[in-house]
């Protein structure tokens, strides 16, 4: 599916790249317990969209208003055990051929593991920062 949609979008073919077994597996790993609402999640919710009456460029709008870093993020179907590097801006510009509602939940990490962007098959998009551990406090 998603070697698919790739091809499909020209910049998607040009500046991505699929992750090996390996990298996913690695990265599914540290993003599930986030998705899951589990014990071991590393970071806390700091912003979320409902976007099921928004248009895309409401929902563009939101992403640029996190002001993330622009590098390189690894992006993951979670039932599809699925995954891909791209630049985020990539990601933002052509979200809507990444991630299908009430099908696919999406996330999003940059490669400094300091945010996460769940997307979710429910039309719910989260904004995720890494939690700062201080000496003393868990």
């Amino acid at each position: 599916m998603l070697a698919t949609v790739i091809e499909s979008v020209a910049s998607l073919r040009e500046k991505s790249r699929l992750l090996s077994a390996e990298e996913l597996e690695s990265g599914l790993g540290h993003v599930m317990p986030c998705v899951r609402g589990q014990a071991g999640c590393e970071f806390i919710q700091v912003a979320e969209l409902e976007v099921a009456d928004s248009d895309k460029e409401q929902v563009i709008r939101w992403f640029r208003s996190l002001t993330l870093p622009n590098g390189v993020v690894n992006v993951y179907w979670v039932a599809q055990r699925e995954g891909i590097q791209t630049p985020l801006d990539v990601f933002v510009s052509n979200y809507d051929d990444l991630w299908f509602p009430s099908s696919h939940d999406v996330v999003v990490e940059d490669q400094e593991r300091r945010f996460l962007l769940i997307l979710d098959h429910e039309e719910h998009f989260s904004f995720w920062k890494r939690c700062e551990r201080r000496k003393g406090i868990l």
